[in-house]
């Protein structure tokens, strides 16, 4: 039998973000193909679970929340090398094949930057650098760190070209990978049975709840086009730090009864199918996975200007952009929650979405073949 290459992904947490759930992905996506190994510098884990099985979870750290505190004394370790190096030696040995690290945040790449081992180095980029504050949140290093790596796979061309115009001696290692989907998986979810009550207009969004989801302002424009005369109910899914304050924001807006709070769900598909719309607010992303969940489920979208959108959404056709602040977000959902008609058009082009998943897969095998071989190759 031919050995399998190993590889370790390395993550700052397991909690249920966008980042982790693209990396779940994307495991299981090879899980044949590879040995793997997940280490997660926090001991934060909601997702675990939903790992292939054989998949090991190595956890580094004893910090038990993903919170600003954590963030920095994890990044402030990172930021020693030998320190690092030292920490993160003592948990993996030096027999992988192929090093990842996952998420771009949290002190990630400094840890795994600072292994020295013979493992094809791999790093994943999930932000837009032209919107990105490096010095506010602790990656004044960052052109340094990501030298050390031989790949930097961006997630959208708009993150790789932002990152190419902010770091130019990366353009030569940077790269474009799409996020791979588990499109059987949110197919089959999908179809469990659920419907909204009230019946009417149900719009939907999901996410952690935290500043760069912007919210607040998609609360806002709920409430005003509420006072414009056009009835709707809003639906969140997701928690997080920003959560009480939502709430209180939908009860000082008079829109208690319009908006529903669901919390964090393992199945959010059967949401996004049963919405008429699902809707981005983001202030910022990379490319923005739900956005494409939503159109498998075969529900058209609106969004903010972010990273990656123009990649997902075709304008006008199974969704609408808007531009990225609050007035316009607030005048553009309007636009198309008072044309029902346009909604019906959205929606029967999104029940023809196709994600291709094989072309992204085999642009990483590729690469890794070309760089990696073992025993029996």
């Amino acid at each position: 039998m031919q050995k399998k290459k190993k590889i370790v992904f390395m993550t700052y947490s397991l909690s249920m973000g966008g980042t982790e759930r693209v990396m779940i992905n994307l495991i299981h996506h090879i899980k044949d193909k590879y040995d793997i190994d997940v280490l997660s510098l926090t001991q934060k884990d909601d997702v675990s679970y939903l790992l292939p099985e054989g998949v090991n979870v190595i956890k580094l750290l004893p910090f038990q929340t993903v919170s600003p505190v954590t963030m920095f004394f994890v990044w402030l370790l990172g930021s020693m090398p030998r320190l690092a190096r030292w920490v993160i030696n003592r948990k993996l040995g030096d027999d992988y094949d192929i090093e990842v690290a996952f998420s771009d945040w949290g002190g990630a790449p400094n840890f795994m930057a600072a292994r020295k081992t013979k493992a094809l180095r791999l790093a994943w980029i999930h932000f837009d650098a032209d919107v990105f504050d490096f010095r506010a949140t602790g990656f004044i290093n960052f052109s340094k760190v990501m030298r050390e790596f031989d790949k930097i796979y961006c997630v959208s061309t708009k993150v790789k070209n932002s990152i190419d115009g902010q770091f130019p001696s990366l353009s030569g290692i940077t790269d474009v990978l799409y996020n791979l989907q588990q499109v059987e998986r949110i197919s089959e979810q999908k179809k469990e049975e659920f419907s909204f009550e009230p019946e009417g207009i149900n719009i939907v969004a999901c996410g952690r709840m935290f500043r760069q989801k912007a919210f607040e302002r998609l609360i806002w424009a709920h409430s005003k086009i509420l006072d414009d005369g056009i009835p709707h109910h809003l639906h969140i899914v997701g928690s997080g730090v920003e959560e009480m304050p939502l709430k209180l924001l939908a009860k000082t807006l008079n829109v208690e009864n319009t908006v529903t709070f669901w919390g964090m769900q393992q199945n959010p598909y059967k949401f996004m199918r049963a919405a008429d719309l699902f809707v981005l607010s983001s202030k910022y992303e990379g490319l923005p996975t739900v956005c494409i969940e939503s159109l498998i489920c075969g529900t058209p979208v609106v969004s903010t200007n972010v990273a990656g959108i123009e990649e997902i959404i075709d304008q006008d056709v199974n969704g609408w952009i808007v531009d990225n602040n609050r007035t316009d977000f607030y005048v553009g959902l309007k636009k198309v929650l008072e044309d029902p008609e346009r909604i019906k058009r959205y929606k029967q082009n999104a029940a023809k979405y196709d994600w291709d998943n094989q072309a992204i897969l085999d642009k990483f095998n590729s690469y890794i073949d070309s760089r990696v071989s073992v025993d029996g190759e």
